[in-house]
């Protein structure tokens, strides 16, 4: 490291590396072998003669030391003076004389003047000079004790050096020691460190594949949003512990996630298509059933036609008569209505598709559409709203189809964004305005017959019930269900 030392002599800055001071050396200004030190001390320079304070003095001071020469000049002014009068040129001799007198007299006055002037400034002068002579006495006087005090002072410095010398080997050997010491500390604290780093990772995965394993094996098709804000804090909780789990490594926890996600939704829609399948066949079991007591019936009341127009063509003997084209009529009508109920048990996708809603149960504008091969589709909306849901539902389209299948599809592929369930697409509910859904319907089947507003007669009598008349409601259906105590709901 470059640092700055000062020469106790003259005051030279030398800078230099500091191992270049720790002995003597000598100043580039003064040629001195001395020892730097870190600070300045200040020269002060010697006294000088006083000088005369204007160019007057200097004037007399001249006159009063050349008084000969100027005298002198005086003397040869005046012969050649007298020598041009006698020559006879009497005005210049004039001008030369009016000047020789003014420069005369000036000498004189001046002389006169600067007399006690000079005297004073010789006397100045030599008392600088006895001062000047004292400093510089003094001086050496001064620089012989600073010569001898720098000798000491240099012997003695060596000799701290050196001891120094010695103490430095010395606490060289005792600081690398414990600079060993200490290294040797570090390296098994920096094991320990690496080992707890180790079984904080360790602990940290396990952890979190515990917690993977756990979420995915709880997995449903309903909780995939929920069972991913579980893994995501875990996550976080592991990287506030010091486990860092990598975005890498987070994102293949989710995708391993995702994929066993649609495994689940997989098997939980082959589950409830063979529900669906299962239903659809009790369905048209039930169906058939229908159709057959329907064709039974149909049967029985044509063998009746037959019978009566049979005996009614015996007892009055004539084809024409009023009763017996009444009687065929009749069994014309039935005969018809036992093929149409025939060519419908054999028509495996016709059927009803229904449109309803249940304000009081999930509120305006929420409708379910569904499918029935019943002969009564009205006996399948009842079974929907007798148990499941507080209030029966309100018919809003019953539309008969040959196809009801594709056309129920149509209507859910249509309203698929507007589902109320979007986890579990088999639900059939949808919100959406009523108007969109008559257009809908219109566009893919053709014009039917519909209601616009829902009755919901039992939520708005709810709604509007006083409490004298529930209380009176209350007290008669606890009558009631005392008398038929075995009732279900």
């Amino acid at each position: 490291m470059r640092v700055n030392r000062y020469c106790p002599n003259c005051g030279a800055k030398v800078s230099s590396e500091d191992h270049l001071f720790t002995s003597s050396r000598e100043c580039p200004r003064c040629k001195m072998v001395v020892w730097f030190i870190d600070h300045l001390i200040e020269q002060k320079s010697a006294p000088t003669a006083p000088k005369s304070a204007s160019g007057l003095g200097d004037l007399k001071d001249f006159l009063y030391r050349n008084v000969g020469p100027l005298s002198i000049a005086g003397f040869i002014g005046l012969a050649l003076t007298v020598c041009v009068i006698l020559l006879g040129n009497q005005a210049v001799a004039l001008v030369l004389a009016l000047l020789y007198l003014t420069a005369a007299f000036s000498f004189i006055v001046l002389y006169l003047m600067g007399r006690d002037t000079v005297k004073v400034a010789q006397e100045k002068r030599d008392k600088a000079a006895a001062i000047l002579n004292e400093y510089m006495e003094l001086k050496n006087r001064f620089d012989e004790v600073v010569k001898r005090e720098q000798t000491h002072y240099e012997s003695a410095i060596g000799k701290e050096a050196a001891d120094f010398a010695v103490a430095t080997t010395e606490e060289k050997s005792r600081l690398a020691s414990a600079l060993a010491d200490k290294i040797a500390e570090a390296e098994r604290r920096e094991k320990k460190a690496q080992q707890v780093i180790e079984s904080v990772d360790f602990l940290g995965k396990k952890f979190l594949d515990d917690t993977k394993k756990w979420v995915i094996s709880r997995l449903t098709m309903e909780n995939f949003v929920v069972s991913k804000e579980k893994i995501l804090k875990v996550i976080q909780q592991c990287r506030d512990a010091g486990y860092p789990v990598n975005t890498a490594y987070e994102r293949d926890i989710i995708d391993e996630l995702k994929n066993e996600y649609e495994m689940v939704v997989r098997r939980d829609y082959e589950r409830q298509e063979q529900a669906r399948i299962k239903e659809r066949i009790r369905e048209e079991e039930k169906a058939q059933r229908e159709f057959q007591r329907e064709i039974e019936r149909a049967e029985a009341e044509k063998r009746v036609r037959e019978k009566a127009l049979a005996e009614a063509m015996e007892r009055v003997k004539d084809e024409h008569s009023s009763e017996v084209e009444d009687l065929k009529a009749k069994l014309a009508e039935a005969e018809e209505k036992l093929q149409r109920t025939k060519s419908m048990a054999q028509q495996t996708k016709a059927g009803h598709i229904y449109i309803i809603s249940n304000i009081g149960s999930f509120g305006e504008k929420v409708f379910k559409i569904g499918m029935t091969r019943r002969l009564v589709p009205l006996e399948r909306v009842k079974e929907l709203g007798d148990a499941s849901v507080p209030f029966p539902f309100d018919v809003h389209m019953m539309i008969h189809s040959d196809d009801a299948p594709t056309l129920e599809s149509a209507l859910h592929e249509e309203f698929h964004n507007s589902r109320l369930n979007k986890v579990n697409m088999h639900k059939e509910f949808f919100r959406v305005d009523f108007e969109s859904l008559r257009k809908t319907v219109e566009r893919l089947h053709g014009e039917v017959s519909y209601v616009v507003d829902a009755e919901a007669l039992q939520y708005r009598q709810s709604l509007d019930m006083p409490d004298e008349d529930f209380k009176y409601i209350s007290e008669i259906e606890k009558k009631a269900d005392h008398l038929d105590p075995g009732g279900e709901d």
